[in-house]
């Protein structure tokens, strides 16, 4: 049980004994940085119901996992796991078997959910079987005001199937005992696999307006460089697996527009203009590195 309650009486404690409802699960591999911050997000929460916090520590040299234990006393029903297995896929796997919740929803190490966010997503998880949270980007990233996600529908990826981040993600138990594990021989996108697998199990899936997850990019350009090249890799891996059942090649006019974005932000040098550009060269170098190395031309 958690410290702050919506209703109940002083002691804080209206929902000892009762059965979870919700199970947060919180994957970290040397979130030292930021990780106090989400914990802290968390414990603000505002509840009407018993939920748990379980973080899987996966392989962290840092102090995450001690960090995560110093809440113990502001979040009862608190679980600190390990999973020495390299991987989100792996934490996120080791998460659910202990989750006991009826709902389960993800977050990450160095994002921070906003007010209301459990009610919500638990409220969206009534109607679906399966919601987005909403994406704020420009608390931690004031220059990011460009590209982010919709906020009135689930985004297509890769005009293919609509998909959900893991750090947006909630979920009903009972769908993802459908679903099946997250897959653990992609150590990017694995989110997008395993989305588009409950897509075509037919799993509903919806909105959740009233959470907003404050998302965190990477700070340097190097840094979103090196994130971006990963996802363009694993574009491809996502090809090689999907185009079978229907996900088409990309267009050559998609990615000259990419192109064109990026030179035309460093002719005009605009505000952090290193950043965004570092993501656009980043993902087309993955894409083509992972192109030449798989035998298939998804550019």
């Amino acid at each position: 049980m958690v410290a702050n309650k919506a209703d109940g009486d002083d002691n804080g404690d209206s929902f000892a004994g009762g059965a979870i409802r919700l199970s947060v699960i919180l994957p970290v591999r040397n979130g030292e940085p930021y990780l106090a911050g989400q914990l802290r997000a968390l414990v603000k929460q505002e509840y009407s119901f018993p939920w748990e916090l379980i973080v899987v520590d996966n392989g962290s040299t840092d102090a995450s996992a001690d960090t995560a234990r110093g809440f113990q006393s502001q979040l009862a029903n608190l679980k600190v796991l390990s999973e020495s297995r390299a991987g989100k896929s792996h934490a996120l796997n080791a998460g659910r078997a202990a989750a006991s919740g009826e709902y389960i929803v993800l977050v990450d190490a160095d994002d921070e959910v906003g007010p209301g966010y459990l009610e919500a997503m638990a409220a969206a998880l009534d109607q679906f079987e399966m919601v987005s949270a909403i994406l704020d980007t420009t608390l931690f990233n004031p220059w990011d005001q460009g590209e982010s996600l919709p906020t009135d529908r689930l985004v297509v990826y890769l005009d293919y199937l609509p998909y959900i981040p893991g750090a947006l993600l909630g979920v009903r138990a009972s769908a993802w005992q459908r679903i099946g594990e997250y897959p653990t021989d992609l150590m990017v996108a694995e989110d997008v696999d395993w989305t588009w697998r409950a897509h075509r199990l037919g799993i509903t899936m919806g909105l959740a307006p009233g959470a907003v997850l404050h998302y965190r990019r990477p700070q340097g350009a190097w840094d979103n460089f090196r994130k971006a090249r990963s996802y363009g890799r694993a574009h491809v891996w996502l090809y090689l697996r999907y185009r079978h059942l229907g996900q088409p090649r990309r267009r050559v006019a998609v990615e000259l527009d990419h192109m064109r974005r990026a030179l035309g932000e460093f002719i005009r040098h605009e505000d952090h203009w290193q950043w965004r550009v570092a993501w656009r060269l980043g993902l087309v170098e993955g894409r083509l590195e992972e192109s030449l190395r798989s035998r298939v031309w998804y550019p």
